[in-house]
């Protein structure tokens, strides 16, 4: 998407690896001119998804903000922990991994999109999703590419978790990367930001 939207552009990211993940990486034949890391301070967010939090800089004259949320729904716990996975992470992948041991391994990685954006004089908010069905894998061997849950969810039909899986090949098909691909479509279909 950074070649779709202008250089008002900016998007929240809180680590590295997240914006490794969405291939906005800074390397020689990649060179992200049009969007910009840059730490927005939006006070604490204690809803269940990023979305209800996407227009936050009306003030702002000219902007576009793209934030995102992910959620791990695992299916023997109702869907828990969702959007809480972050806090669920701190009891450790190995806590987890037993969890799922004795609840069910099937889970879902959620990735929710929300683009706010000046229009006119409103503010607008484009979302997109992407969900990639998996399992927790019970395995002594979490791969090398840990980040979040990588080490631990292995998408169906693949034989290696996300953490084991090179950037290339888990930016193929993560929910991460649909949910940007549905944006890119939305951004396009509407005809904005476009050069």
């Amino acid at each position: 998407y950074n070649s779709i939207l202008d250089d008002k552009s900016s998007k929240n990211v809180g680590n590295s690896n997240r914006d490794n993940e969405d291939g906005n990486r800074d390397t020689e034949n990649n060179k992200d001119k049009n969007i910009r890391a840059k730490d927005i301070d939006i006070g604490n967010i204690n809803t269940t998804t990023s979305i209800k939090n996407v227009d936050n800089r009306d003030g702002e004259e000219d902007f576009a903000v793209l934030v995102d949320d992910v959620s791990l729904e695992m299916k023997g716990l109702n869907d828990f922990p969702g959007p809480y996975v972050k806090y669920f992470l701190g009891i450790g992948l190995e806590k987890i991994q037993k969890i799922a041991f004795f609840y069910g391994t099937e889970c879902t990685a959620i990735c929710s999109l929300g683009l706010v954006y000046k229009c006119g004089g409103d503010v607008c908010v484009i979302t997109s999703e992407g969900r990639t069905e998996g399992n927790i894998i019970v395995s002594d061997d979490l791969g090398t590419n840990e980040f979040g849950f990588d080490g631990i969810f292995q998408p169906k039909g693949y034989q290696k978790s996300y953490g084991e899986m090179t950037v290339e090949e888990k930016n193929e098909i993560s929910h991460r990367a649909v949910a940007v691909m549905h944006m890119v479509e939305k951004i396009k279909d509407l005809g904005i930001f476009m050069k």
